[in-house]
């Protein structure tokens, strides 16, 4: 079977290309997320509406560009601390009156003061957490401690980070259990420019 009739069932072409439309809009829409374009896209395929996003002031216009109507994005006017505990708080009642829904936190700063006690809150009631953390930062120290998956995928790999949520939001979907992404910039490969020749190998975009 060629590369251009091959359907992945776990990605199909329709999404795959969804995902490349949600990169462009976020391309002309946000330069804040510049070079941050896969991370984000991936991760918002996945939500639905009753799910809680967290994030900060900064980088909420931009996941606004690509959620949709999917999912109830915390207002930007809370800080750090408090869209931590909101998110959190969340996550608790939808275990018990929406299960199937999660918290996202995108984290692309500093975690607030305080916020140990919340992983171990997560870890320890095992809660549908996903914590999505931007370049730049660690996993807090609590989150080996308390054995929360860290998975790492380069943010610049629409394909591999669409796989890694994929798997995160299920794991906390239908187990109710935590995950910590953790996205790295390997290399200096532009993700649109990337994506875009992916699409075009599987003759999903006509070739230029």
């Amino acid at each position: 079977m060629s590369a251009a009739t091959f359907e992945n069932p776990l990605i199909p072409n329709q999404r795959l290309k969804q995902l490349y439309n949600a990169m462009r809009d976020l391309r002309s829409g946000s330069k804040r997320t510049r070079g941050l374009e896969a991370g984000i896209a991936a991760t918002a395929n996945h939500l639905r509406p009753q799910d809680t996003i967290a994030a900060s002031a900064g980088l909420a216009p931009a996941v606004g560009i690509v959620q949709q109507s999917s999912g109830n994005l915390l207002p930007s006017t809370l800080d750090a601390a408090q869209q931590f505990a909101a998110a959190h708080g969340a996550a608790f009642a939808n275990m018990h009156f929406t299960p199937g829904s999660v918290a996202v936190l995108y984290l692309d700063s500093a975690l607030p003061a305080g916020c140990e006690r919340f992983i171990e809150m997560t870890a320890k009631r095992e809660l549908p957490v996903l914590y999505l953390q931007l370049p730049g930062q660690n996993p807090h120290p609590s989150v080996a401690k308390h054995k929360i998956p860290v998975i790492p995928v380069d943010v610049h790999d629409a394909v591999a980070c669409y796989r890694v949520a994929q798997e995160a939001f299920t794991r906390a979907r239908t187990l109710h259990l935590p995950t910590w992404i953790s996205f790295q910039q390997i290399g200096h490969e532009d993700s649109l420019d990337t994506m875009r020749a992916y699409l075009k190998a599987k003759g999903l975009l006509a070739r230029s």
